[in-house]
């Protein structure tokens, strides 16, 4: 039994961190996305768009400001 609550209790801790973590890189992105000028309300919907591709990016060592850019750019080419 002592076991089982130990497990728990470590899976718990380690859903904590993650969640954490992501929810530090998501106010960062949306920090640089703001920097850059982009309405908070239209960086959120562009990162749930595109989360996959940007988890991807973040994955690969891009920082938020770096995703941001790149965003944008990729943004700028399609609307122009």
């Amino acid at each position: 039994m002592e076991i089982f609550l130990i497990i728990v209790l470590l899976v718990f801790v380690i859903v904590g961190i993650m969640f954490f973590k992501f929810s530090m890189f998501k106010s960062k992105l949306m920090n640089a996305f703001g920097r850059l000028g982009v309405p908070y309300h239209l960086a959120d919907d562009i990162y749930a768009q595109r989360s996959k591709y940007i988890n991807t990016l973040h994955a690969k060592g891009f920082t938020p400001e770096q995703i941001a850019v790149h965003i944008i750019e990729e943004l700028d080419d399609i609307l122009d």
